[in-house]
């Protein structure tokens, strides 16, 4: 598969490099996307521009994902000139940090700059480099203003065509669900040994989460962390390794993680594993 334009957002465990995995799973019939978890919407966002999927819904619970997404889809012009003339600072950093606001186009400012700024696209992180700015890297390492604007038109493109909608406000993933019972559903949800420290909202309902993916009509596709725990929610659906290299804040390790498939069987062509090195953010 081509080099596929990539989200605008750095995002803890964005899914662009599992997308030649998902792309082989699909079936010719399934066009409609929906993704509750949205983050960073690399793989909607990849699969619409590959031609994969004719239009995806997406959808997030945390305010400023959620902001950022409706705004980018609804008003992006107020979003690309207010990138396009930002500085990324310690000051500002330290701003959109404090930011408490309920703004729909500030939310979506405070989730961008914080995306480019801080450690692994987490928002509750230090900037990047540090506070002294002294241990050989800089604020504006990933700020990469060029090649942000061009992601925020892509997507902005997609949306204008009619191919890309976001939720209005944040939205729970059951809401998101319940309204989309037979589109295909990504769902990437955060994980049991990292969710808490890489987001801004706990995530506990796996347990929920697994019997409204076995009973919807659709067919649902879920990455997680390989866990004996989650494997058990899911014995009858079809378990896909995939290994990826995560980073977090202060180490790396050799993770592996796990693709679900709640069709029983799983697609024809899919392959027993499948390797990809990655790191924790887009």
């Amino acid at each position: 598969m081509p080099a596929l334009p990539r989200s605008p957002l750095r995002y803890p465990g964005g899914k662009a490099t599992i997308t030649p995995l998902i792309s082989r799973l699909l079936d010719p019939s399934e066009v409609e996307l929906v993704e509750p978890f949205a983050g960073s919407a690399s793989l909607s966002i990849a699969l619409l521009t590959a031609g994969l999927v004719d239009h995806a819904h997406i959808a997030d619970a945390d305010p400023g994902i959620a902001a950022f997404w409706n705004v980018l889809t609804t008003d992006c012009q107020s979003l690309i000139v207010w990138f396009a003339s930002v500085t990324p600072t310690l000051e500002a950093f330290q701003h959109w940090q404090s930011v408490d606001t309920n703004d729909s186009r500030t939310l979506a400012r405070r989730t961008l700059f914080l995306s480019r700024t801080a450690w692994g696209g987490i928002p509750t992180a230090g900037p990047i480099g540090g506070w002294t700015q002294s241990d050989g890297r800089r604020i504006t390492d990933r700020w990469n203003r060029t090649e942000t604007l061009v992601r925020l038109a892509n997507v902005a493109e997609l949306a204008a065509a009619g191919r890309l909608t976001a939720a209005e406000h944040s939205a729970d993933w059951r809401e998101t669900l319940a309204a989309h019972p037979n589109e295909l559903a990504f769902i990437d949800p955060p994980y049991r040994r990292d969710g808490d420290r890489l987001y801004r909202h706990r995530f506990t309902a796996h347990q929920q989460l697994a019997q409204t993916l076995h009973d919807r009509p659709g067919r649902s596709l879920i990455t997680y962390g390989d866990d004996a725990f989650i494997r058990s929610l899911y014995r009858t659906a079809t378990v896909i390794p995939v290994d990826r290299r995560y980073s977090s804040l202060t180490s790396s390790e050799d993770r592996t993680e796990i693709l679900i498939d709640t069709r029983p069987g799983g697609n024809r062509q899919q392959s027993s594993r499948y390797n990809q090195s990655s790191t924790h953010h887009e």
